[in-house]
């Protein structure tokens, strides 16, 4: 399957459809060209996606990515169970998709798997904490979905970012942390932040942010994993930097500390000094 790492703010969801889902579920293999979001306002039952088995219950949300098995068995008749079929940002295009074609022929309408950009993916199933508000959410989608009033998909959208929302919101703490996210792709996820914006102004909590933790939490594991605090390695990748073009241009020392990221060029020199033992100046004339 086809896999793409997206931004938070790149999560504009597109809803294809929604509806109630039957009493019988699919006891037959399956597979989709899009996302298949579920949500058990009551009932039971048992899914299994992608060899992974769960027990269903009230408050169950089931997640099942593109071009991925699954079995659905409801156990209880009286189930009331919505769904939404969906894109994580959406895709101009003028062929439709055959929910029917269980051997997915059309490769080229199948959907990538989304992961956001600091490795985050989403579980195939969750007992959502806060069933109430969950299950208001997942009946205004569908009203709105079914009514198709002035700007409906605007409205499907909105409520649908706040599923997602409250999903990532549950999951993705930092005691589960370790579960999602593994401590080199956090360390991954730090560096590439600071490599590409070592120029601007970066703060620790901007950092931190980027991978989606805590400060202390950034820095504990960056520290423990590469002996560096962020902001030294931040500070030390600029020097770096700075070396370089010192040995390269002749450009002035307040110059080069500002075109690495230090506003402050008695901050620059200081810092310099301590890194290779002379001076920016020193440096240059050695």
């Amino acid at each position: 399957m086809r896999k793409i790492n997206i931004d938070s703010n790149e999560i504009n969801p597109f809803i294809r459809r929604a509806g109630l889902q039957g009493s019988t579920g699919w006891p037959y293999t399956r597979k989709l060209y899009d996302y298949e979001m579920l949500y058990f306002i009551k009932g039971k039952g048992k899914i299994e996606i992608a060899s992974e088995k769960s027990m269903l219950s009230s408050g169950s949300v089931l997640l099942i990515p593109p071009n991925t098995p699954s079995k659905l068995f409801i156990t209880d008749k009286n189930s009331n169970i919505i769904w939404v079929h969906f894109d994580f940002f959406y895709v101009s295009e003028e062929e439709e998709i055959d929910y029917y074609d269980m051997y997915l022929k059309q490769q080229h309408l199948i959907r990538p798997k989304v992961f956001l950009n600091n490795g985050f993916t989403f579980p195939y199933h969750i007992i959502i904490n806060d069933t109430e508000k969950m299950s208001s959410n997942f009946q205004e989608l569908l009203n709105c979905y079914q009514q198709h009033s002035l700007f409906w998909q605007l409205r499907c959208k909105s409520i649908l970012l706040e599923i997602i929302y409250s999903i990532i919101n549950q999951v993705y703490t930092e005691e589960s942390y370790p579960d999602v996210l593994s401590k080199e792709r956090i360390v991954y996820d730090i560096r590439q932040y600071i490599y590409q914006y070592y120029q601007h102004k970066l703060t620790l909590g901007e950092i931190a942010n980027y991978a989606g933790i805590s400060n202390n939490y950034a820095n504990r594991i960056f520290k423990e994993m590469t002996g560096e605090t962020i902001i030294q390695h931040l500070n030390n990748y600029r020097l770096k930097k700075a070396v370089r073009i010192i040995e390269n241009s002749n450009l002035t020392i307040e110059h080069i500390a500002e075109s690495v990221g230090f506003a402050n060029t008695y901050y620059f020199s200081r810092m310099m000094k301590k890194y290779t033992g002379k001076s920016p100046r020193q440096y240059r004339t050695k």
